[in-house]
């Protein structure tokens, strides 16, 4: 097997949620990807969605920049997760999550 290194200065932010997507098992074994790109019109607020083993939610948001602000937003888009939790439910029925 050969594999081939290229050197990237910095990575789009699309570029790391491919990477992600590829290898999301590494964050753990029995996480399940079901969507991405979860929020308001016009403003993603999470990258990519997931239910763990037990079917609990998991929201992955991907930031190229450390900020102050970075909690603040985080709470922000966890508020909006949760004011709309019976929306993200029925898109994802399939999945049968559990909001406990």
């Amino acid at each position: 097997m050969t594999s081939i290194l290229k050197r990237v200065k910095s990575f789009s932010k699309e570029e790391i949620k491919n990477l992600i997507e590829e290898n999301y098992k590494v964050l753990d074994e029995k996480l399940e990807l079901i969507g991405g790109s979860l929020g308001r019109k016009r403003e993603e607020l999470w990258d990519l969605i997931g239910i763990d083993e037990d079917k609990r939610l998991v929201l992955i948001g991907v930031e190229l920049n450390y900020t102050d602000k970075m909690l603040y937003q985080i709470l922000n888009r966890l508020d909006w997760a949760w004011e709309h939790m019976e929306n993200i439910i029925k898109i994802h029925s399939s999945y049968e999550i559990n909001i406990d």
